[in-house]
């Protein structure tokens, strides 16, 4: 038996009335873990749309290099 636990939170509103309350209440209840899980789980799904490979991801790499002159 697992020891996860769901969380399962709905509502049912029109465009019209909706406001963020809802939503600020079930991020806020998940863990920064989980938060982390979405995002790359979001990412995997716009790589998919994209008609890209939804497994494979990159981060963006880039740098600079500053220098300070010599005076």
């Amino acid at each position: 038996m697992s020891n996860k636990k769901i969380l399962i939170m709905s509502r049912l509103t029109s465009f019209d009335k909706y406001d963020e309350k809802f939503d600020i209440e079930f991020w806020s209840k998940l863990g920064v873990e989980k938060k982390f899980i979405a995002a790359w789980k979001m990412t995997q799904e716009v790589n998919l749309i994209r008609g890209k490979n939804g497994t494979q991801s990159r981060l963006q790499r880039s740098f600079s290099l500053i220098r300070k002159r010599e005076s």
